[in-house]
């Protein structure tokens, strides 16, 4: 609320106040805009899904990834990493529940991600969820609304 009574502070009276929308756009024209997608796959295999991860974090995490070839979108992987987790709550922590490549698009620089999570593989399957990412600065694509 704070923040929409600083934008509207010098609004006179016969002007229309400046809504959420409008922070929202002008943050986005000078800071530039994330999009993100999340695809989630339950009940996978318990064994299936720590294979599927074991590949990316052996053949990404654990390698050089500059010697992954480049496709004919130029899209660039520059990094592959391993993340944890610590429970704020409680304290617990989750070791390599997840993964993440890191993207360069070749034209302008500009970064993306995917983002692979692991959790529940347990005896009633596993859950995969899949976030694309991608970071946009060009005022003409804000509003394109796709990763």
């Amino acid at each position: 609320m704070s923040i929409l009574q600083k934008a509207n502070e010098d609004v006179g009276l016969d002007q229309p106040l400046v809504e959420v929308k409008d922070i929202v756009i002008n943050h986005w024209k000078k800071y530039g805009r994330h999009f993100y997608c999340r695809y989630d796959f339950e009940g996978v295999e318990s064994d299936a899904a720590n294979s599927m991860m074991d590949l990316i974090r052996s053949s990404f995490v654990e390698n050089d990834v500059s010697s992954v070839a480049v496709d004919s979108s130029g899209i660039k992987l520059v990094d592959a990493t391993e993340f944890g987790y610590v429970d704020p709550v409680d304290g617990s922590e989750t070791s390599q529940p997840g993964l993440i490549l890191s993207f360069e698009y070749p034209n302008n620089g500009l970064p993306a991600r995917v983002v692979f999570r692991l959790s529940g593989t347990g005896s009633s399957g596993a859950t995969i969820r899949m976030y694309l990412e991608r970071f946009e600065k060009d005022p003409a694509r804000l509003f394109s609304g796709s990763v």
